[in-house]
């Protein structure tokens, strides 16, 4: 059963973000007041769509109707997400080439794979660093190679290669599971197969594989709901990835068929963010057929935080929590994050009470 957006009198600020991302995303003209636009744009920068909206109220809003200081902010971060995406090209290209080279196999996924494949334009869309996956038994030789281009590693979890400030993130599984080991109880899909199925980029001149389109949704879906939704990007990157794969009827039975997982119900949370926050139609059969089996009353509380903009940090938590069958994985995942702080308790504590206090009251 769909829970039901909660009645709210006022939006918030965040709330008109999402209604100008929806309007560029459906191909319309955003109407704001001059004031209105101010608050907007302080948003788009910290959520990373600046950029993405530069260009449409460039070319469809009168000066008139975006004050100029406005429209001036938002291209410096257009301009600034160009420059800095050349500047990742001409460090990180040449590795890559040289990997092609060595016959060591890899993959590249999020920011760089979604500019080449669907933005076409690095200005609309900002990275922090290059992803990469590549077989644990190539690691070694693929770092000699990284290390040889300048890049130095920096001994945290994963591999992270560093260059002033290019970033390169090399990782050996794709739902990167090694800083919270226990979420392998909640997701079934392991990625067996993928590197069977990757699609090829040509980056400048340069061969790079990347994921394959229904593939790529799934993970970015589970991606953004790990984090839980905490940056509107990710959104905007999965709206613009659904109106392009949806023209397609083997999508909707693609992700009809998904086992009934963590990485499921992250498809399921985003596809109600599509259509909730930026009116994205969505077919009611696809919504059923990949609604979970179930949810946590709990995780569901979470989830209207969520949705009312509060972007609550532990969502993802909750969600996790509640995909995992037994005492055991459960006991051992709330340990690991509690010893990694990653789980607040006092706002999931909070989840559960508002609505409690609101019946209550």
């Amino acid at each position: 059963m769909m829970v039901t957006t909660p009645h709210r009198k006022k939006k918030s600020r965040l709330t008109d973000l999402h209604l100008v991302l929806g309007d560029v995303l459906l191909d319309q003209t955003p109407h704001l007041s001059q004031n209105e636009w101010g608050v907007v744009a302080a948003n788009a920068s910290e959520h990373g769509v600046s950029g993405f909206l530069y260009k449409q109220v460039r070319d469809k809003s009168t000066e008139n109707e975006i004050p100029s200081d406005v429209l001036a902010r938002l291209r410096q971060d257009y301009v600034s997400n160009q420059a800095l995406y050349f500047r990742y090209l001409s460090q990180v290209l040449p590795i890559f080439e040289q990997l092609n080279e060595e016959g060591i196999p890899f993959y590249i996924y999020k920011g760089c794979a979604l500019i080449e494949r669907y933005y076409r334009d690095p200005g609309l869309r900002p990275i922090s660093d290059f992803d990469v996956v590549m077989k644990a038994k190539d690691i070694l030789a693929a770092s000699q190679i990284i290390e040889k281009h300048g890049f130095l590693k920096e001994h945290t979890f994963g591999h992270h290669f560093y260059r002033q400030d290019v970033c390169l993130d090399v990782h050996e599984d794709l739902f990167r599971l090694d800083r919270v080991p226990s979420r392998k109880y909640a997701i079934v899909d392991d990625g067996a197969g993928l590197w069977d199925r990757l699609d090829i980029l040509n980056i400048q001149g340069c061969s790079v594989a990347t994921l394959a389109p229904y593939e790529e949704f799934i993970f970015l879906s589970w991606h953004a709901m790990k984090h839980s939704f905490s940056h509107l990007k990710w959104l905007v990157d999965l709206g613009m990835m659904y109106r392009i794969l949806s023209r397609s009827s083997d999508f909707s039975n693609y992700l009809s068929g998904l086992p009934d997982d963590s990485v499921r119900k992250s498809v399921w949370y985003v596809l109600r963010l599509l259509h909730e926050w930026f009116g994205i139609p969505i077919e009611q059969g696809l919504q059923k057929n990949v609604q979970p089996g179930k949810l946590g009353w709990m995780e569901q509380q979470a989830f209207n935080l969520v949705r009312r903009g509060a972007m609550m940090t532990s969502f993802a938590e909750v969600s996790f929590l509640g995909s995992m069958e037994g005492l055991t994985p459960k006991l051992q995942f709330l340990r690991e994050m509690l010893l990694g702080e990653g789980l607040d308790l006092r706002r999931m504590a909070r989840a559960a009470w508002s609505p409690i206090k609101s019946v209550s009251s």
